[in-house]
């Protein structure tokens, strides 16, 4: 079968709001409704990605099988499950579940189809600007003193851009429909916020999402060996899954109308994560990707009024203390207070504490940086643990830890100050006009805010630490919205 995609036109204007999808009140948008034989495959593949993150490697062998029925009969399948499978999303960690890291097999891929696949104007254009970002994260990072051989391990973590050629390629032949495309996902994430509410409320632990932070010295989860806490416990169960869940956010309010149980169902998985940056960012988004100015004034309101009743009832749930912080029970409250606590703030101890201690990691970086000059370019890509170069492994009196404080002066908890210790503010700059010209490549198309609802939704997980647009997990998820904004336009043609 040839790997081929019909040519894009450019200059095509987006369609009137009823044939782009954008359509003109909730009564134009159908519930999303699932069919029982729907949920069978998904809920297999899923248990299979969490058996896998278990720990289980004998399971390995029926993902093969998975993949070629779908490329045979559920090509939108074959999208998320290959997607799901290389980024892991809580099912398995991409760094120590498999070696080699499944990103890495992503980005072989993605390289291999670029150069093979026949491509499109359009594509031949994304394909360009990525090569040029690529390389001007090489030329900066050309400035560090550490080894571009180092340099590469964290690198490559934001090569992921160039996964939008696998979601194309699985279409390769095939008409592609992106309300289709909505409506196959939605099976994928529900289950996914089902594993969220069983592992935080039901049978508290990493059970069905394994890969999720367990606090605490050798602590994992396998499938003989189970982590969870007694029943009646509540469990915080870290986000990752919820980067995959994103791409049925914009559907779920632009396109389709969610039933009061799916509405619940969301709600109490999000309440499992209990981060509020996650939180926030979805009720960012829920308020300013509407469509619609008089449904966005709406819920601004209706969010204040919210907000503050979460804070005053988070006010009265039990605190958890330990030697230096108070936490609230839902997370809400201690989170909202650290911004008080900010302005009162009288040294640089009392600012190391705010963002639970990330302004710790991130001051003695920077001060680093402005010592040696290095503001403009960064101080390159430098490793955690490879990293040997003395200069660059500092001693870190923030940390009320004093086992942690000697480190290399890279990483830290918010994704725009990475990338700027990375690359600096020439690459900070690079960084985001990059992900603003590939959303100018496809701004005419039909639900080109498709894009900008995941681009968003990740620097706002960026600003808590989570993901950003510098991982291979955030930018495998942008880069299947992407592909599904020009597979679509393509099929219209």
């Amino acid at each position: 079968m040839s790997l081929e995609l019909i040519n894009y036109r450019p200059g095509v204007k987006e369609a009137p709001a009823a044939q782009a999808g954008t359509p003109s009140g909730a009564s134009a948008r159908p519930y999303i409704d699932i069919a029982k034989k729907e949920w069978y495959t998904p809920l297999l593949y899923l248990l299979c990605m969490a058996a896998l993150g278990l720990h289980f490697y004998p399971i390995l062998v029926f993902f093969p099988i998975f993949w070629l029925k779908a490329w045979k009969n559920d090509r939108y399948a074959l999208i998320f499950q290959l997607t799901i499978f290389f980024g892991g999303y809580g099912l398995t960690d991409p760094t120590t579940t498999m070696k080699p890291w499944p990103s890495d097999i992503a980005l072989g891929l993605s390289c291999l189809l670029w150069v093979v696949y026949r491509k499109t104007p359009l594509l031949r254009k994304t394909f360009f600007f990525i090569l040029l970002y690529i390389a001007a994260l090489f030329v900066l990072a050309s400035f560090s003193l550490e080894s571009m051989r180092i340099q590469i391990y964290t690198m490559r973590n934001y090569f992921g851009i160039l996964y939008i050629i696998v979601p194309v390629a699985c279409f390769a032949g095939h008409d592609f429909d992106i309300r289709e495309f909505f409506r196959r996902l939605m099976p994928y994430v529900f289950i996914i916020l089902f594993f969220y509410i069983s592992d935080g409320f039901i049978l508290p632990g990493n059970i069905f999402l394994p890969a999720t932070h367990i606090w605490g010295d050798n602590v994992s989860s396998t499938f003989y060996s189970l982590y969870h806490l007694p029943l009646g416990s509540m469990m915080r169960k870290y986000p990752p899954g919820f980067y995959f869940v994103i791409l049925a956010a914009l559907p779920a309010i632009r396109y389709y109308r969610l039933r009061p149980w799916q509405w619940v169902v969301f709600i109490v998985a999000l309440m499992a994560t209990r981060t509020f940056t996650i939180i926030t960012g979805f009720i960012f988004f829920w308020i300013f990707f509407q469509g619609s100015t008089l449904r966005t004034i709406k819920y601004i309101i209706l969010s204040m009024v919210l907000g503050v009743g979460v804070y005053i009832l988070d006010s009265y749930l039990p605190m958890t203390r330990d030697e230096l912080t108070v936490t609230s029970s839902l997370r809400i409250k201690s989170s909202v207070d650290q911004f008080f606590e900010l302005s009162e703030a009288v040294d640089d101890e009392d600012i190391a504490e705010f963002g639970s201690g990330r302004m710790a990691q991130i001051l003695p970086k920077v001060d680093l940086m402005i010592d040696e000059g290095r503001t403009l370019t960064g101080l390159g890509f430098l490793h955690p643990q490879k990293t040997k170069i003395t200069r660059y492994i500092i001693t870190n009196d923030y940390y009320s830890d004093i086992t942690q404080s000697e480190e290399v002066a890279t990483a830290v908890e918010v994704i725009p100050v990475q990338i700027f210790i990375n690359i600096g503010w020439i690459g900070l700059f690079i960084h985001c006009l990059f992900f603003l010209i590939l959303y100018l490549c496809i701004r005419r198309l039909p639900y080109s805010a498709y894009y900008l609802s995941i681009a968003f939704l990740m620097s706002w997980f960026g600003l808590g630490g989570f993901v950003g647009l510098i991982g291979a997990q955030g930018l495998f998820v942008l880069s299947v919205a992407y592909a599904a904004i020009i597979m679509n336009a393509r099929s219209k043609q």
